[in-house]
Formats: structure tokens, C-alpha cells, sequence
């Protein structure tokens, strides 16, 4: 539980099924039952009491009676939903195993890039480390490499969707 809970409460009401926050008092310009959300910079939304800003995700689990983690996954990957379905607390570790696909990324799937060698190379990231799953004749059996260390690694279902 947050330190201003009862606070909190008092000022903001969470529907876990639409994952909004809604204002119950009226706060600066923002009118009485308004939704209580800024996108930040990050893509998370937040809220703003007491001139500091409040990671909406993380406040979901204050509203809903839980301890609030020190990570959490949005586990369809949406920055924005907040839904208590698509909330779950995380290590570090597990929150990085259910990564959207990076944008810098080229061959369209996590762990898998064009080597200069002429060959797809498959990697993964184990124990701090960067493995390298091997060089492949075919996109395909590299993907199918980056696959099975994702399966025997705890990756998640959505991960590099």
C-alpha cells in the first residue's frame, strides 16, 4: 500500500474493467468525475498529486488492495491499458521477456539479425549475457532457433509482438 492511500482515495476512483481513473473531486482544471490521465514522455499514463507525478499502472494495484510491485507488465504490451486484467506484478527480468519488438529492429523478429557473414544469426540475452544461438542458411531456421531458446527461457507468449 502507498503511504497516501487514503488520500489518494479521496481524490481518484480506478475501474479495474476499463482501467480509467476518474477525478471524484474537482483538481485545478480538471472537473469532478473527468478522466485522470497525461501520457508521458515514457508512453505510461499518469497523474499528478501534490505537484508529483503518479505512475497510473502502479497505482491500479494500491486501488485493487495489493502491495505495489516494483515492476510491472502490461502484458498485451499497451502502455496505456490499464485494465486489472492486463496488469501483473514482475521481476525485471520477467517484465524484459515481454518486450514489444524493438523499432531499430530490421528482420521483423526479436533476437535475429543479418550477420555480415552472409548468414541470419539468432541471440539471446541469459544471465546478463549475450548468447549467440548460432548462424543460419534461412530466416526461418533462425527464427526457429531464437523460438526454442524463448520457450526454455520463460519468455512470454507476446514477446517481440
Amino acid at each position: 500500500m502507498l503511504k497516501n492511500q487514503d488520500y489518494l482515495e479521496q481524490l481518484l476512483s480506478y475501474d479495474p474493467g476499463t482501467g480509467l481513473f476518474t477525478w471524484r473531486v474537482e483538481q485545478g482544471s480538471a472537473k469532478a468525475g473527468s478522466v485522470a490521465a497525461t501520457k508521458a514522455t515514457n508512453g505510461y499514463l499518469v497523474v499528478m498529486v501534490n505537484k508529483k507525478y503518479q505512475s497510473l499502472h502502479r497505482l491500479a494495484f494500491a486501488f485493487m488492495g495489493q502491495e505495489v510491485p516494483d515492476c510491472v507488465d502490461h502484458i498485451n504490451g499497451d502502455r496505456t491499458d490499464n485494465r486489472w486484467v492486463n496488469l501483473r506484478p514482475v521481476t525485471a527480468i520477467e517484465n524484459a521477456r515481454n518486450q514489444r519488438l524493438h523499432r531499430t529492429n530490421s528482420s521483423g523478429l526479436p533476437g535475429v539479425m543479418w550477420d555480415q557473414r552472409s548468414r541470419w544469426r539468432a541471440y539471446g540475452y541469459l544471465g546478463g549475457r549475450y548468447i549467440t544461438l548460432g548462424r543460419h542458411q534461412t530466416l526461418l531456421d533462425a527464427a526457429a532457433a531464437r523460438k526454442s531458446f524463448e520457450s526454455q527461457n520463460g519468455y512470454h507468449s507476446n514477446h517481440g509482438k
